[in-house]
């Protein structure tokens, strides 16, 4: 029986949206149960430290990450189908280097949320993953930004409006990395 269908294009949002609304949520809980001071005295970790708000943030940031890696299987996927749809070899330029990359940092967004409970927080194995969450990310982002500005260069795939905004959006991650360095 078919139930009909299911857009991929939703698993960035998804992604996006369940990550936010854990962080949303568990700060209003700890907020509610006096649990943390507000912001700018908190920061989101020590928010999700606590019960029962560590369990929203566990449940949303996992399941966010459940769906970043299906987002960059997505993203692999529509390169080289938008590249085979234009007779273009894209392979020579290894897009599967994005995809690892991203997958790695969700990965490692799974190990930061598992260590933090309510009971013995591991500060360091925390900081290690969320850290490597970033840059793994980051750098997924910036490979898959060159491997669309390779599409559009040379066989005009994917839409001009949509590099722009890859471009600038990863100009302003190199200025912020710049900048918290």
């Amino acid at each position: 029986m078919f139930l009909g269908e299911f857009s991929a294009a939703l698993f960035p949002i998804i992604a996006f949206t369940s990550g936010t609304l854990a962080i949303i949520i568990c700060y209003y809980i700890s907020q509610y149960l006096h649990h943390e001071k507000p912001f700018p005295d908190t920061w989101i970790s020590a928010t999700a430290d606590h019960y029962p708000e560590f369990i929203f943030f566990r449940i949303g940031t996992i399941t966010g990450a459940v769906f970043l890696v299906l987002s960059h299987v997505m993203s692999y996927f529509w390169v080289c189908q938008t590249a085979r749809d234009h007779a273009f070899n894209i392979s020579k330029y290894r897009p599967g280097i994005g995809t690892i990359m991203g997958m790695t940092g969700s990965m490692f967004l799974m190990g930061s949320t598992a260590t933090l409970d309510t009971g013995k927080h591991n500060t360091n194995w925390h900081v290690f993953c969320a850290g490597n969450f970033f840059v793994w990310n980051i750098f997924s982002v910036w490979y898959y930004t060159y491997v669309s500005y390779i599409l559009y260069s040379k066989v005009k795939a994917g839409g001009k409006v949509s590099l722009i905004i890859k471009v600038v959006l990863s100009f302003l991650i190199v200025i912020q990395v710049y900048l918290d360095t």
